[in-house]
């Protein structure tokens, strides 16, 4: 579809991948023979965002703008839960219980879906949720705020920790060794990085070496690399670099 602009991306055991359409409100998809399928969403203007894989075999998907979470099947058939009102879900993930969770970004909370459609909210600090989401080896969620990183176990006991001194808004998150986790972050003097946060709250800052930039995507390579897409803070900037970290 011309315009769809695709977004969120994730691959499916039968090596097709799955992605989201914000503007055409579709979920496409790219089989082995590299033919695309496209599927509408039911509610319109829903505002399509992250897709994962589910522990069903299903692509499950977050609605924005219509606080829905959406499941779609391999032929195509779509199924929408509502979250509730003004929730903006962002990110989803498979948690090491077999249930979807995500970021609601509207209301500093994390959600929990089973496949069967049972619904639980639970709460996730005070400050603003950057929408970022990840589980560590460690079992746990991990999530950004503004200037905050939160863990949270699989039974909703949260533990907070304060990230450095400036930091005012955070980016990707991404498991780390040792159950931790790397998390984006940028401080109100413009220096970007990334922070290493242990599972006691330990830091270690890896500045970026130019200024104004915010790590928003993460992946690591086999020997043990870490890259990062960035984005720009300064208006009118557009970003042609990545960057890596060993």
């Amino acid at each position: 579809t011309s315009g769809s602009e695709p977004g969120s991306i994730n691959y499916a055991p039968n090596y097709s991948l799955w992605f989201t359409e914000s503007r055409a409100n579709k979920i496409g998809t790219i089989g082995p023979s590299r033919v695309i399928a496209e599927f509408p969403v039911k509610t319109a203007h829903s505002g399509l965002f992250d897709i994962t894989r589910g522990p069903d075999g299903n692509m499950w998907f977050t609605e924005t703008a219509a606080g829905n979470i959406g499941t779609i099947t391999p032929k195509g058939s779509v199924r929408e839960f509502a979250v509730g009102a003004n929730t903006e879900p962002v990110d989803i993930i498979t948690g090491p219980d077999n249930a979807l969770w995500f970021t609601e970004t509207g209301t500093t909370q994390i959600g929990h879906l089973t496949t069967s459609g049972a619904l639980r909210h639970f709460e996730a600090g005070t400050q603003k949720l950057s929408g970022g989401l990840t589980v560590a080896t460690d079992g746990a969620l991990w999530f950004g705020e503004e200037s905050k990183v939160g863990r949270l176990n699989a039974g909703g006991m949260l533990t907070e920790f304060d990230l450095p001194t400036g930091t005012c808004e955070t980016g990707a998150v991404f498991g780390w060794t040792d159950g931790g986790i790397l998390i984006g972050i940028i401080k109100r003097d413009g220096q970007g990085g990334l922070v290493s946060v242990t599972r006691t709250g330990s830091l270690r800052e890896y500045d970026l070496p130019q200024r104004y930039l915010l790590p928003i995507e993460m992946a690591l390579t086999p020997e043990g690399a870490y890259w990062m897409a960035l984005q720009s803070f300064r208006k009118g900037v557009a970003v042609s670099t990545v960057y890596e970290l060993r």
